[in-house]
């Protein structure tokens, strides 16, 4: 678990959220915990008869971005030849990705934070997906000259390809999703 950062498996999905998505709270308490359904009986109600929960989608043209490839590019600490590459890596070690890739990069929302419950049987096959293409990516970019931020590179390609994996299972078939609001601990 974050230790800023979890979803809301509350039956209440309306508090008010910020720019970014997020359900704003001041600390972690009993009060917190409360409001927001994090104890194991209200999660487990939440995950039943579900494949994935996955945060509330969040749209980036709230940061003033068109779509998904636009707000990489204009990330402030992140360079787009990164991404370019990892797309690259998708599209030799997994071709049957490119549609999937497409959609996401021309989305104007997504699943970001790289928060998610899944089906083990799932979490393994995406695991595997994502750390082949990983592993790759390290070997393809030169962190070299980055500083603190831009060495995050690895995180922020692992947030889109996520979102890519999820759009293509969606395309392959049948998947109970079930998205929640996301709280952030101030």
């Amino acid at each position: 678990m974050h230790y800023r950062r979890h979803l809301n498996f509350s039956e209440k999905q309306t508090f008010s959220e910020d720019t970014w998505g997020v359900v704003n709270h001041p600390c972690i308490d009993e009060e917190y915990e409360k409001i927001f359904g994090l104890n194991e009986e209200t999660i487990q109600r939440c995950v039943e008869g579900i494949d994935i929960l996955l945060p509330k989608k969040w749209s980036v043209t709230a940061a003033g971005s068109k779509n998904n490839y636009d707000h990489y590019e204009r990330g402030e600490y992140l360079h787009i030849r990164d991404y370019q590459a990892a797309i690259a890596i998708v599209e030799k070690l997994y071709p049957e990705y490119s549609t999937a890739i497409k959609t996401f990069n021309d989305a104007s929302d997504g699943y970001y934070t790289n928060m998610f419950v899944m089906r083990k049987d799932i979490f393994v096959d995406y695991s595997k997906w994502l750390f082949s293409i990983l592993d790759n990516l390290e070997d393809a970019i030169s962190m070299n000259n980055y500083n603190a931020q831009e060495k995050r590179v690895i995180g922020h390609i692992a947030e889109r390809l996520f979102n890519i994996y999820i759009i293509k299972l969606q395309q392959d078939g049948e998947l109970k999703v079930k998205e929640l609001q996301r709280t952030f601990v101030k």
